[in-house]
Order: structure tokens, then C-alpha cells, then sequence
């Protein structure tokens, strides 16, 4: 048996959930990850062994979500030729059984685990023994896409023998097709966010007293700069740290919030190092806007700020927050938001208040939640022999 992992992102970008599941069903099969190959970043297209039972193989798709705006309009006329996708998925499919060929496992029954629904052309030609579908952020909500990449998705959830979703609004989108979806959230490394190890203050952290509102996390276009703004002016004896990458759409809002006194943006940082820094967060803070893509959004640290016992602030970017309410404080409006910072400040020296968010983290630790989907996609494929 051998699992195919077909990926949203590389392996070497953000570790966030497609690698934490992977790394824990490659425990059970060998793994073949595959990834779309990146303009600008490095490709293989032979298997690359990464870790003792995964390899990963960069696979051609369709650049929709590319940062150049150029390539995205050139993307969208060749894509929607049909001789082009076929094309395509042929080459695909060459890679593919090449790579199976390799790892000398062709003659092994493969299961299939999709994150990246824009391979499903690919995934057509093919017989898994068993396709779950991981749905894991509201895909339209990031570009604009061509009709048919609309009735992959479809395709998709229907030809899932599984359909998993982290939201309970993914959940209700896919129903409006008359599929299914069970209800998997993200989660954290519990036992790793939990550590308190005396270890070194990282350098870049300002060690003046002045508490420190925090964010880790993706800085794009569904950061609200304005609230960050505010709450850097009304909480000038603070420090605001933001750590991530910032896509350069957003260059000019994120400038601008740098020229703040009191503001810092730190970069990305490497995720064995993120538990350092939210040990010295006073606060951790979610400040989306709210549309369509992060109505769906189940925050990853939203898990990781509760593992560290970090009091929570968020935006009310998703209904789904409602269901969160006794965890994290959450802001309607700007001004609400930056007033439950101020509660929350309170709240940092509360071990009560701590103990409560630990024991919500350690519910979702991603060991269990992949010991889950491995049940649920072994129980599928035991039901269709």
C-alpha cells in the first residue's frame, strides 16, 4: 500500500496541516506527496526523499493562484482550452506513474489523500483504492477561476469516497451539492506548543517590560491593517510583533504599518522556533477582515495561541466563532476589539484561564486527529471491496 498525498503547497513552505497529517501517514504506508511546481522555486519531477517513508514529486498545474498578476492573466485563456488540459493532465500522468515506477511500488494498491482538488483531471485517470477529499479553506474565495475549475470541485466531492471539511461553513457549502462532509477542524502539536523550557528569549523580541500584542500567521490581503493600526496607537506602551510572510500584494499597507514606533514586523520564522515566541506574547491576536475566504477559515493558531495559554483576540470573521466564545474574546467591531485587548491583558497572569485553553488544545492534538482520518479512509476503503 503506498498513500498519494496531492498537496495545496511544497513541502518546504509554512508547515501547517497537509505536512502535519502527512508526516503521521507515512507511520502507516510509504507517502508520495505531490506538490504543483512553483514558478520561481525549486522543482523535481522524480521522486525526492525527504523524510525515511516520504518523498515528494513537483507536479505542473495550471498557475490560478500565482503572485504575478501577469501570469494569472495569461493562465486564464490557455486553461480553459481543452486540448491544453489534456495536455496537461497526459504530462501529469506521465510524471505520475514514473514516479510510481521509481519507488518500485507500482504493483502496490495506492489510497489517495487530496487536498488540491485542481488535480482531479489527473486523479480521473487513475483507480485508488480509496480518494478522500480534504477541504480545507474556501478555494474562490483566494482568486477568481474559470468555470471549470468550479466543476472540478464539484467532481471532486462527488467522486470522494470521503469528504472531510475544517469548518462548519465548508461543511454547509458542500451539502448545497448534496455531499456529505464530516467535520475535521485543524489542530496543534499539543506537547510541542506546551513546553516551557527556559530557553533564550529570541534576540528580536524587545525586552523593555512594555507588553507584547502578537500574530503568527500569513500577513495578506484579509489582514485588516487598519485595526492593527488602531491598536498600535492605543496601545503605545506596547509592543506589536507580527511574524509571517508578507505577500507583496499587500507591500504598501504593510510599509506603512512598519513606520509605526511601536510595530514589528518580524518575518517568517521557522516553525520549530514559534513556540519561543509565543511564550513571550502577552496577547495573540486574529485580525481578519471579514469575506468570503475567511468566513471558512479554522485558524491553525487559534489552536497554537491556545496550546501556549495565550489569551485569544479575534475579529468576528466567521460565524463559526460563535462556537469559540468561551476560549477567546471576540471583537465585532474595531473598537470592541481593542478593548477586549485590554481585558485580555488581564488574563495572561490567570492560570485558571490557561488550564482551559490547554485542555481545548490537547482535544486537538494533530496526532489524533490523523489517527481519525486514517480510521475513517481505512474504514472507507475496507467497505468498497
Amino acid at each position: 500500500m503506498i498513500t498519494v498525498f496531492f498537496s495545496d503547497i511544497p513541502w518546504y513552505g509554512l508547515h501547517q496541516r497537509p505536512q502535519h497529517l502527512a508526516t503521521r501517514f507515512a507511520k502507516h504506508t510509504p507517502l508520495l506527496w505531490i506538490e504543483p511546481a512553483t514558478l520561481g522555486a525549486e522543482t523535481h519531477f522524480s521522486p525526492r526523499k525527504v523524510s525515511e517513508n516520504i518523498h515528494t514529486l513537483s507536479m505542473p498545474q495550471f498557475p490560478h493562484n500565482a503572485r504575478n498578476r501577469v501570469i494569472r492573466w495569461l493562465t486564464w485563456p490557455l486553461s480553459i482550452l481543452l486540448p491544453i488540459r489534456l495536455l496537461l493532465t497526459w504530462v501529469q500522468l506521465i510524471l505520475l506513474r514514473r514516479a510510481i515506477k521509481e519507488l518500485e511500488v507500482e504493483n502496490e494498491p495506492a489510497q489517495f489523500f487530496v487536498q488540491n482538488f485542481q488535480f482531479s483531471d489527473l486523479i480521473e485517470e487513475c483507480t485508488p483504492t480509496v480518494l478522500l477529499f480534504d477541504y480545507i479553506d474556501n478555494a474562490f474565495g483566494f482568486v477568481r477561476f474559470p468555470r471549470y475549475v468550479h466543476r472540478a470541485w464539484v467532481a471532486m466531492i462527488k467522486r470522494a469516497n470521503v469528504v472531510t471539511a475544517t469548518s462548519p461553513t465548508l461543511v454547509k457549502l458542500i451539502a448545497q451539492h448534496n455531499v456529505t462532509a464530516m467535520l475535521v477542524t485543524n489542530g496543534v502539536e499539543y506537547e510541542f506548543f506546551t513546553r516551557m523550557e527556559k530557553n533564550e528569549r529570541p534576540a528580536d523580541i524587545p525586552n523593555d517590560g512594555k507588553p507584547i500584542i502578537g500574530y503568527i500567521g500569513s500577513i495578506y490581503a484579509w489582514f485588516d491593517f487598519d485595526l492593527v493600526r488602531l491598536v498600535a496607537s492605543k496601545f503605545d506602551e506596547a509592543h506589536v510583533i507580527l511574524i509571517g510572510h508578507k505577500h507583496p500584494v499587500i507591500r504598501e499597507e504593510s510599509n506603512a504599518l512598519q513606520s509605526l514606533p511601536n510595530v514589528h514586523f518580524l518575518g517568517i520564522r521557522p516553525y520549530p522556533k514559534v513556540p519561543e515566541y509565543l511564550r513571550h506574547f502577552d496577547v495573540g491576536i486574529i485580525p481578519f477582515k471579514r469575506n468570503r475566504l475567511t468566513e471558512s477559515v479554522n485558524p491553525v493558531k487559534l489552536y497554537e495561541y491556545s496550546a501556549a495559554g495565550l489569551p485569544t483576540v479575534s475579529t468576528f470573521f466567521s460565524d463559526d466563532l460563535n462556537d469559540y466564545r468561551s476560549l477567546i474574546f471576540v471583537g465585532g467591531s474595531h473598537e470592541e476589539f481593542v478593548s477586549l485587548i485590554t481585558v485580555a491583558l488581564t488574563k495572561k497572569s490567570d492560570d485558571s484561564f490557561a488550564v482551559n485553553l490547554q485542555s481545548f488544545a490537547r482535544e486537538h492534538d494533530w496526532d489524533a486527529i490523523a489517527e481519525k482520518l486514517w480510521s475513517v479512509m481505512s474504514t472507507a476503503e475496507n467497505d468498497s471491496v
